[in-house]
């Protein structure tokens, strides 16, 4: 039976399959117009398909010193020094109660120091001419011995008095409230006039420089990061490189996360304490885009161009260990290099083997 050549050209031209260069660009444009009932593909070249993976989490700027300041006596604020928003240096003064009654304790107490002083000054004296009347034979070892109680007594008087005129002298100390870091004043709780019972709150203090960058992350996302080329904090307004300084080793439940601590480097922008954004992580292996995948028998993997001297024949190259939805690592593949020609569309319909004309193929160099 005899076909018409228009016929046999039109079955000619549907076997070819039209084959182009992509853009350098990761983003894959759509392909070249389709000819007839031809298959159009598209290729680029291995080195610009090839991504590294990126992987981000919530975390937040942790200050490590942030601290609910309490008096550490009881009495009335007299006055405070520093009010929400003020920044202060370590031992600046923030509070001060009513000291009057903690000034007269004082007092009586440094003049029990000066009456326990002269009574062992006296003992002193008593005991040193004690011990030159026994060298002159009018003073008993028995009698000197009482002496030598009383100068002993004397001493411990004294000493005593020395501890209450200290402690006297720290209840006054604890009148006064300071700043034990230098930080950002965020909350008062004290007003002047006001009965505070000790310990009570009456600033709420945070440090904006002194701070780690916390995120609670699953087991798969620590193994990553700890793998990771390079690791960012991003919020608002920047964002910083940062470096692992802690990995619990308790993984919290119910989410089983486990939290991770990071330090930012010296250079680059620095958050404020309190701050939200993202963990931002590269991995250390290159991937295939999971768009580029395609299924073949048992295997997942991707079709490559070989050239031959008057055509294209695609190939399939199964990746060990891909997963359907998931990019694809490249570290056990061999016999790819970076110029490989690989079909990011179209690549549905091919079968390994098949033969594409070279005159249609045109790739960007």
């Amino acid at each position: 039976m005899t076909f018409p050549i228009r016929r046999i050209a039109q079955a000619l031209s549907s076997a070819f399959l039209i084959v182009s260069a992509s853009p350098s660009s990761q983003t894959y444009a759509s392909g070249p117009t389709q000819v007839a009932t031809g298959v159009a593909l598209q290729v680029d070249r291995l080195s610009r398909v090839v991504q590294t993976s990126e992987h981000d989490a919530f975390a937040e700027v942790m200050s490590l010193n942030a601290a609910r300041l309490a008096v550490e006596s009881a009495g009335v604020v007299r006055d405070w020094h520093a009010d929400v928003g003020s920044r202060v240096q370590k031992g600046d003064r923030l509070l001060s109660l009513d000291d009057r009654d903690a000034q007269l304790d004082l007092a009586q107490a440094k003049a029990q120091v000066e009456a326990a002083q002269a009574r062992l000054a006296l003992a002193d004296a008593q005991y040193k001419r004690a011990e030159g009347l026994v060298a002159q034979g009018f003073f008993s070892q028995e009698a000197l011995l009482q002496r030598a109680t009383e100068r002993a007594l004397a001493q411990s008087d004294f000493a005593a008095a020395n501890a209450r005129a200290n402690l006297a002298q720290r209840a006054i100390e604890k009148t006064v409230l300071h700043a034990p870091f230098a930080g950002v004043v965020l909350e008062r709780f004290a007003q002047k006039g006001e009965t505070l019972a000790a310990g009570s709150v009456a600033f709420l203090l945070s440090d904006p420089v002194s701070v780690e960058v916390e995120a609670r992350l699953s087991a798969e996302q620590v193994q990553s990061l700890r793998a990771a080329r390079s690791i960012v904090f991003r919020w608002a307004s920047g964002e910083s490189q940062l470096r692992i300084l802690r990995i619990s080793d308790v993984a919290l439940m119910p989410s089983r996360a486990q939290t991770v601590r990071l330090g930012l480097l010296p250079a680059g922008q620095r958050p404020l304490s309190g701050v939200t954004g993202k963990l931002v992580w590269k991995g250390a292996q290159s991937e295939i885009p999971r768009a580029v995948l395609v299924r073949r028998g048992s295997a997942l993997g991707i079709f490559v161009l070989s050239k031959t001297a008057q055509s294209y024949i695609v190939r399939f190259v199964p990746l060990p260990f891909a997963q359907e939805g998931r990019p694809a690592g490249l570290d056990k593949v061999a016999g790819l290099e970076a110029g490989s020609l690989v079909v990011v569309r179209g690549q549905d319909s091919l079968q390994d083997g098949q033969q594409v004309d070279a005159g249609l193929v045109r790739v960007q160099p």
